[in-house]
């Protein structure tokens, strides 16, 4: 399973406005100030040429489809490999809310962002 070319065309957090990512701002990046991510240019063609490497079946998410919902939604255990090529986030004193950065769906009540804690939810047993 692999995820990329996330479009990140408006900040993470509740579709406030927000800047480009720097050094002051990553701080507060779990504050009320969102944080505008650039695209990952290469991330798309990174996932397919990876996908046509791994024998079997794959499923590919991948621009628009590359959200929080849709990871969330799908049976993780039943992949051997999960790639995402996609911006992560961390910060020292928040350890816990590191997150990988996807993309939102409009009225789904998820921000984008899949922390640790909700990392530690997922089934990602094997079923093989």
């Amino acid at each position: 399973m692999a995820f990329g070319g996330v479009t990140y065309s408006s900040p993470v957090e509740n579709g406030n406005s927000g800047g480009s990512v720097n050094a002051s701002n990553v701080a507060d990046f779990f504050g009320v100030n969102a944080v505008r991510f650039p695209d990952l240019p290469g991330s798309t063609q990174e996932v397919v040429e990876a996908s046509a490497i791994i024998r079997g079946s794959n499923q590919l998410l991948i621009d628009r489809d590359a959200t929080e919902v849709a990871f969330k939604a799908l049976p993780l255990g039943d992949f051997r490999i999960i790639h995402l090529a996609v911006h992560g986030i961390a910060n020292a004193s928040f350890p816990d809310r590191a997150a990988l950065v996807l993309g939102t769906s409009p009225n789904s009540g998820e921000d984008g962002l899949v922390q640790v804690r909700e990392i530690r939810g997922l089934s990602l047993t094997p079923n093989w």
